[in-house]
């Protein structure tokens, strides 16, 4: 990016997350400068660029999110089934980021979930609850089942990631305190309406 792109011979400084701190997977990483004009017109231009939309993205920046080897050492991250630590990304993506933090809000459908992991339902549904049992997510709110046949999925809290206005800088981790034998309650969400229009008779997870 330079100024003759902007369309002004003056320079302003732009700043940009480095790829090592895409590699470290923190917000904290190294800042570098990239001077390209000091023009009022161009800092609104790169302000409005950057300015994060309402899911807490912007146009420039990539989606990402991270495993933390900490995590990854765990007995419980150990103990689940290998369709559960593929899943855990996939949810930790829902999250918007601690500038709008939706923890606790967020959303993943059993059929999203199976079709990004190329599973069943069944296998996508058991992974949320192996999820569930290791104490890695809890569900804060119930799905609904559509009358029309469009349901509503559950709301998760990622427990690695602290909840919105907790004034945390981490989340309870509830899978530290897991142990063999010691699973978390699971709350089971059907992820078929068996009545709806798509004439789905059997439930996606046995009761």
């Amino acid at each position: 990016m330079t100024a003759q792109q902007f369309g002004v011979g003056s320079v302003i400084e732009h700043h940009f997350l480095s790829p090592l701190s895409y590699l470290k997977g923190a917000r904290a990483g190294v800042w570098q400068t990239l001077r390209l004009g000091n023009s009022k017109d161009v800092r609104a231009m790169v302000k409005a660029r950057n300015r994060p939309n309402n899911t807490g993205r912007n146009e420039t920046s990539d989606h990402f999110t991270y495993l933390l080897r900490r995590t990854m050492e765990t007995a419980a991250w150990c103990a689940l089934s290998t369709t559960a630590q593929a899943l855990y990304p996939w949810l930790k993506l829902e999250w918007k980021g601690p500038n709008y933090n939706t923890n606790g809000q967020i959303q993943l459908s059993v059929k999203q979930a199976a079709n990004k992991l190329g599973t069943s339902v069944n296998t996508a549904n058991r992974a949320f609850h192996d999820l569930q049992a290791k104490g890695f997510i809890v569900i804060t709110e119930m799905g609904a089942l559509g009358v029309a046949g469009q349901g509503k999925s559950p709301k998760y809290e990622v427990t690695e990631i602290a909840m919105p206005h907790s004034g945390a800088h981490s989340g309870r981790r509830l899978y530290l305190q897991w142990s063999e034998g010691n699973d978390f309650p699971i709350q089971k969400h059907n992820a078929n309406n068996r009545h709806g229009v798509n004439g789905n008779k059997i439930p996606s997870q046995k009761q």
